[in-house]
């Protein structure tokens, strides 16, 4: 083997290598392997340096390009809000111009509507106990006009590199705020109409009711005494006897029946011995009628307005209105009580039962939740085919200290 110019004493003999040679390479190499082992994690500590600045380099590029587009107001702020950089969008949107917003801070924007809630989560913010938070609020524009946005803050910790920031993003959404007042103003006329239109309703049942009994029930009734006077004093033969005795009772069973519908129209009972007693003779009522075995579990509400217990004796009436016509139960449960912060009228039944996922076509559920709203109120209504109905109206109520009774 001819030696090799250039290459270590130690390698230009020639012939083959020995173990004397080989130990002396290994004692070469490890007197040596601190030198490479340290080269090599000075190139991969340089390579990743550079690998990780063009990444950085790269993203602050792509930042700046998202920044700078007319899709979201964006700023830049410290921690005590002053602006320090600010998108061609957000100036768009108060109707500054760049230096003029890089002048102010965050609370110059304020409108005199908008609540302190917002300043609260910003001092969270800014002591590092919250990262971020979303709100809806209102702007003040340079012209003064109002702008609602919807803004999301967020806190930037820049480790090594300075004090954090905060970055904040506000969409202009008062169009959408302006359509939602258009819809509130219109569903809450629409609510008084037909509040208006059920108390327009429940006067001419009152007077209706009035009629019947003041003026048509009192004149079946006088008919039906004079007809029996009458009949006492004509000879008659038996058989006209008997036709005139059918026509007595017939003329009974009507004047029952009108005064009947006159107390379905309007219950003067529960004006005067109140929501309780009403539901009770309301239940009588309905048994004796229909058959059916009626339970009751009424709780005594005291200082009920009085429109609320109108409210839900129309409800119940309704309610065993429906049971009657539609479930075909042989049992049904009334029950009304308190619960914190509301009164609960429940009507429950084992009839047939219905899909209650289904929107239901009638005028009765319809009333009873128009009658609820107006009050305040909900009406919850759960069943199932086979499984009978539950029916539940509820209405704000707050309870003055006084003890309830069950019965």
């Amino acid at each position: 083997m001819q030696p090799k110019h250039g290459t270590n004493d130690k390698w230009e003999k020639s012939g083959p290598i020995h173990g004397g040679d080989v130990r002396r390479g290994l004692s070469w190499l490890r007197s040596d392997l601190w030198r490479i082992v340290s080269f090599l994690e000075a190139s991969l500590l340089i390579f990743f340096f550079w690998r990780n600045a063009r990444r950085v380099h790269v993203l602050k590029r792509h930042l700046e390009r998202v920044f700078d587009q007319p899709l979201i107001g964006m700023a830049l702020e410290d921690l005590d809000g002053n602006l320090l950089h600010v998108n061609s969008e957000l100036c768009s949107m108060m109707g500054y111009a760049v230096d003029e917003m890089l002048k102010m801070d965050c609370k110059q924007f304020e409108h005199p509507d908008n609540e302190d809630h917002d300043w609260y989560l910003f001092q969270q913010i800014r002591a590092g106990t919250r990262a971020s938070y979303y709100i809806e609020k209102p702007y003040r524009r340079k012209d003064g006009t109002k702008m609602w946005g919807r803004l999301y803050v967020c806190r930037l910790n820049r480790e090594g590199e300075g004090p954090p920031r905060l970055l904040a993003m506000v969409e202009d959404i008062t169009e959408r705020k302006l359509s939602e007042q258009k819809l509130n103003e219109a569903q809450r006329r629409l609510v008084e109409l037909t509040s208006r239109l059920i108390q327009v309703q429940d006067e001419e049942r009152r007077l209706m009711a009035r009629e019947l009994h003041d003026d048509v029930g009192q004149r079946l009734s006088l008919l039906m005494m004079q007809l029996q006077r009458v009949s006492r004093k004509l000879p008659a033969a038996p058989s006209e006897k008997a036709a005139l005795r059918h026509i007595l009772t017939d003329l009974d069973e009507l004047t029952r029946d009108v005064h009947e519908l006159s107390h379905q129209l309007y219950s003067s009972k529960l004006q005067y011995i109140g929501l309780k007693p009403a539901l009770r003779e309301l239940c009588r009522q309905f048994a004796s009628q229909h058959g059916t075995e009626v339970s009751e579990m009424l709780e005594d509400v005291p200082d009920l307005p009085a429109n609320v217990q109108f409210c839900l004796y129309r409800v119940a009436q309704e309610a065993l209105n429906n049971v009657g016509k539609h479930s075909q139960a042989r049992q049904v449960s009334v029950q009304l009580g308190t619960r914190p912060d509301m009164v609960v009228l429940e009507i429950i039944d084992t009839g047939i039962g219905f899909e209650s996922i289904v929107p239901v076509k009638g005028l009765g559920i319809a009333s009873m939740r128009e009658r609820l709203r107006t009050a305040g109120g909900d009406l919850i209504i759960t069943s199932k085919p086979g499984q009978g109905t539950r029916l539940a109206a509820t209405v704000p109520y707050k309870k003055t200290g006084a003890v309830s009774k069950v019965a």
